[in-house]
């Protein structure tokens, strides 16, 4: 996360979540909780995985990200440093939450401090 080239957070609870992605767009509703981070493209694509495909990645030399099945989470970008600013709506712990349940709103610009950790991770 310090060199701005990952971008992890927490969602209250597992399960199957919806996120919207906007890039250079307006800026995101008001929501549950929200965070802002930096992320530099390199590579002219930004990945959005979950957390048992990153571990996977990690500890076995034959997954590479993304995997086949998230292809449609990859998303072709200029190579430039973004701010992430990244929106729950919804509480988790809602059963009537909102879809989206992530507004995830990508836009070109500055960087910001480096996340020392995960937002709303609980250990």
């Amino acid at each position: 996360m310090a060199e701005r080239s990952l971008l992890v957070w927490g969602t209250g609870r597992e399960g199957l979540w919806t996120v919207d992605v906007v890039v250079d767009g307006l800026a995101p509703p008001a929501g549950f909780r929200q965070t802002i981070g930096s992320i530099q493209v390199t590579a002219g694509q930004l990945h959005l995985t979950n957390y048992e495909s990153l571990t996977m990645a990690a500890q076995f030399n034959d997954v590479h990200l993304p995997e086949p099945h998230l292809q449609d989470l990859v998303f072709e970008l200029p190579n430039e440093m973004y701010r992430c600013e990244i929106v729950q709506l919804e509480d988790p712990d809602d059963e009537q939450a909102a879809v989206p349940d992530f507004v995830l709103t990508l836009t070109t610009g500055p960087a910001v401090e480096p996340w020392p950790e995960p937002p709303w991770h609980e250990a």
